[in-house]
C-alpha cells in the first residue's frame, strides 16, 4: 500500500513538473514573439528618427525662402499685366502701321510731281491794244528756255464783211536784235506780260522775213526764230482762239501740249479805221534740262 501511494506521489509530482516545464516553454515563447516584435518597433522608430533627423537637416533657409516668394509675386504681377501688354502691343503694330501708310503717301505726294508734272515752261500773255489797218501789236518779252527773249507779233487786216483776219508770229529773238527793234522796253524776266507796242506792218513783214532767211535778208542766220505762224478769220466782237500745238504724253499716261494757243476777240471801231485787240495768250515750251 505504501508503495502505490509513493508511485501515486512521484506520478503526482512527475505530472506537475511537467505541467510547469510545458507552461515555461508557452511563456518563453510567447516572451520571445514580443521581444521579436519589441526590436521591430524598435528599428522603426530608429528609421523615422533618421527621417525626421534628415528632414531636420534639410529646412529651408529663411532667406531662399523669401527670395522664393518674392520671385513667385514678382511671376503673378507680370502675369496681371499681360493683357496689358497685348494691348500696348496691339497699339504699336497699329501706330506702325498707320505711320507706314503716312510715310508711303508721303513719298507719293513727293514723287508725284516729278512723274506727272509737265516739262514745261508757260508764259502768259493778258494785253488789249487799239490798232490801225496797216499796223501791228507786238507783246511778250520773256526770257525763254534757251535764253532768248519770246515775243507774239498780231496784225489784223479788215476783210471787208465784217470779219478780221488776223495773222500771229510767234518769234525768239536774241538780246542784240531785241535791242536793235527797240523792243527793250517789253523785256520780262517773268514768265508773264502785259506790254505791248505799235509797229507799222512794213517793220513787221521785214522781220519775218529776215527770220525766214531768205537770199540777201540783212538779218544775220541763226539769230533769230519763228516758232509758229498760226492765223485766224473771226467776225468782229467775237472770240477766237489761234495756235499750233503738239501733244506728248509721260510715263504716267499723263498728256501735256507744247507750243502758242492765244485767244483773240476783234472789235472793230465804229469809224472802221481802227480795230480792238483783246489778247490773252499762252506758250508752252519745253523746260531746259537741270
Amino acid at each position: 500500500m505504501r508503495k502505490s501511494v509513493f508511485l501515486l506521489v512521484v506520478g503526482f509530482v512527475a505530472g506537475f513538473a511537467a505541467g510547469v516545464f510545458v507552461w515555461q516553454r508557452a511563456v518563453v515563447g510567447k516572451l520571445e514573439s514580443e521581444n521579436q516584435q519589441l526590436s521591430g518597433d524598435a528599428k522603426k522608430l530608429a528609421a523615422l528618427t533618421e527621417e525626421n533627423t534628415r528632414l531636420a537637416g534639410e529646412r529651408v533657409d529663411p532667406a531662399e525662402l523669401k527670395r522664393l516668394r518674392e520671385g513667385q509675386a514678382e511671376l503673378l504681377r507680370l502675369r496681371g499685366q499681360v493683357p496689358q501688354l497685348r494691348r500696348e502691343l496691339q497699339a504699336a503694330k497699329a501706330e506702325a502701321a498707320a505711320a507706314a501708310a503716312l510715310k508711303s503717301a508721303a513719298q507719293f505726294a513727293e514723287a508725284k510731281p516729278e512723274t506727272n508734272d509737265p516739262p514745261v515752261d508757260k508764259f502768259t500773255v493778258e494785253v488789249t491794244a487799239q490798232v490801225g489797218w496797216h499796223m501791228a501789236v507786238v507783246t511778250g518779252g520773256w526770257r525763254l528756255p534757251s535764253g532768248k527773249r519770246g515775243f507774239i507779233f498780231l496784225q489784223p487786216t479788215d476783210m471787208g464783211d465784217g470779219t478780221v483776219h488776223v495773222q500771229s508770229h510767234v518769234v525768239a529773238l536774241p538780246e542784240n536784235l531785241v535791242a536793235s527793234l527797240g523792243l527793250e522796253q517789253l523785256k520780262s524776266d517773268g514768265k508773264t506780260s502785259n506790254g505791248s507796242r505799235i509797229f507799222t506792218a512794213e517793220q513787221i513783214q521785214r522781220l519775218i522775213k529776215g527770220l525766214q532767211k531768205p537770199e540777201g535778208s540783212e538779218i544775220l542766220e541763226g539769230e533769230g526764230e519763228i516758232l509758229s505762224a498760226p492765223r485766224v478769220v473771226v467776225l468782229s466782237g467775237n472770240r477766237a482762239q489761234i495756235g499750233v500745238t503738239q501733244v506728248h504724253t509721260l510715263p504716267s499716261g499723263q498728256t501735256y501740249t507744247t507750243g502758242p494757243v492765244i485767244d483773240v476777240t476783234p472789235t472793230i471801231a465804229t469809224d472802221k479805221q481802227t480795230v480792238e485787240l483783246v489778247v490773252g495768250g499762252q506758250v508752252n515750251l519745253p523746260r531746259a534740262p537741270r
